[in-house]
């Protein structure tokens, strides 16, 4: 069985994922400053999970769990301890860069299984 980082490694070779790096505390302690995660570029997302998606009000990415998706393909995006849709509102779902996969610094999946409630 092929260990899941070599998995990650691959899809990134053949440009199935893009790297990111995060930048402050708000995700802690699934996401720390400065991990670099995995993302599975995707159109799609799924209530917990972990992603990369467009700020509503700015030109930054925002990585984030998915609280809610409504009916009008707006996104409620949560964090642990910083600022979420709380502050800034609702995302678009076509603003999704994508879904998080493996943080390949702390070597853990980031799969729908490590959820915020």
């Amino acid at each position: 069985m092929i260990p899941t980082v070599l998995k990650e490694l691959l899809a990134l070779a053949s440009r199935k994922r893009k790297l990111f790096r995060v930048a402050g505390t708000s995700m802690a302690p699934i996401l720390e400053p400065k991990d670099i995660v995995f993302i599975q570029p995707s159109t799609r997302c799924e209530k917990g999970d972990i992603v990369a998606i467009r700020h509503p009000h700015k030109k930054t990415i925002l990585i984030k769990y998915v609280k809610e998706i409504d009916e009008n393909n707006l996104v409620e995006l949560s964090s642990p301890t910083g600022t979420d849709s709380k502050e800034f509102g609702k995302a678009a779902l076509k603003h999704l860069v994508g879904v998080a996969t493996y943080n390949y610094s702390q070597k853990k999946s980031l799969l729908n299984g490590d959820t915020f409630s």
